[in-house]
């Protein structure tokens, strides 16, 4: 990469940041493992550009959710390290 990331474009961002995701500085535990990553990498990638996956990917945004569940708040879970160990019950 010849310019700094400030001087790319969004386009040029965004396929730096796929080739980051497909040549990840990650040691694989197994080369199936590291098959598998590329797969579901690829397949991201290829919905994120409008073309067709092998499968759709499916990506949760539980973001807050375990807080919330939990009879938490996110505020609460951000700032009070004690509530943000604990171990909840199971449902």
């Amino acid at each position: 990469m010849d310019k700094s990331w400030a001087d790319l474009t969004m386009e040029e961002k965004r396929q730096e940041r796929f080739k980051r995701w497909l040549s990840p500085d990650v040691k694989f535990p197994s080369l199936e493992a590291e098959e598998a990553y590329k797969a579901r990498a690829t397949r991201f990638i290829k919905a994120i550009s409008l073309e067709e996956p092998n499968r759709v990917p499916v990506m949760l945004p539980a973001a807050n959710l375990p807080a919330f569940y939990a009879g938490g708040n996110l505020k609460k879970v951000m700032y009070d390290y004690d509530e943000m160990k604990r171990e909840f019950p199971a449902a």
